[in-house]
């Protein structure tokens, strides 16, 4: 039973956790990534400490995240993409996992002790994307003992202005936490960013190996690479935070 009301509550807090992530980003967040040089494949971190600013029942319809013009997004990067039912059975191959984590959550209610902490690991898959003309799908999914729940991002180009590429997960305020329960996050740790090397036929000569990086830096650097979120609510009201990663050139 215990078990079975954790996971309610995870289905909650799968949408404010994607909330702390953003609207702590100023406050009580790092984003570090792994290579700052410029045009070479990296890894990107954040951490997130802090109390749920959607705990106020304020749960957010989307989240967008932007980074800078000039990042590459490379699929070839995994050896293969999750399906829509595969991330409905929460089943995505491990050949299609981009990173992961773990979020820890403190849970109030019947039957629960008071304050409890529960820490879920967080996994992120690469998909097929979900609409024409995006780039991919992201898929996160948190597990807890034995339990899952899922939601599936959008990873698009951004057309014009000085972000190019974009995440976004929309529709999470249909997840809410049930009456006589609260849940709130108190920290996300998650790191995401893959490579494959595979080697490509050459006529008449030997292989060539190829390193497809699922995150390339861009190659030009004035000092540093912003990034941002947007926060929408169903009010339609938002709220946006940036910030910036260093960057150096040969």
């Amino acid at each position: 039973m215990r078990k079975a009301l954790i996971r309610i509550a995870l289905l909650a807090v799968l949408a404010a956790g994607l909330t702390a992530a953003a609207a702590l980003a100023d406050q009580t967040a790092t984003v570090t990534s792994s290579n700052h040089h410029v045009s070479h494949g990296t890894q990107v971190t954040v951490d997130v400490q802090g109390s749920d600013p959607a705990a106020a029942g304020q749960v957010p319809h989307s989240v967008a995240v932007k980074a800078a013009r000039g990042f590459k997004v490379d699929t070839r990067a995994v050896a293969k993409l999750c399906t829509s039912s595969e991330a409905s059975s929460n089943s995505c191959p491990s050949q299609s996992r981009i990173g992961g984590g773990q979020a820890t959550i403190t849970v109030n209610g019947p039957s629960l002790p008071p304050n409890g902490q529960y820490t879920a690991t967080a996994d992120l898959f690469l998909a097929h994307p979900q609409q024409s003309g995006d780039v991919a799908g992201v898929v996160l999914e948190l597990s807890y003992l034995g339990y899952h729940v899922h939601t599936i991002g959008r990873l698009l180009h951004v057309a014009t202005g000085p972000f190019g590429v974009e995440t976004l997960f929309d529709a999470l305020d249909k997840y809410s936490v049930p009456a006589g329960y609260s849940a709130k996050l108190d920290s996300i740790h998650v790191t995401f960013g893959v490579h494959r090397t595979v080697k490509r036929k050459r006529k008449g000569k030997k292989p060539k190996k190829v390193r497809h990086d699922l995150i390339r830096n861009p190659s030009k650097c004035s000092g540093h690479w912003p990034w941002e979120v947007v926060v929408t609510y169903p009010s339609s009201y938002s709220r946006t935070f940036d910030g910036s990663l260093p960057c150096t050139s040969p």
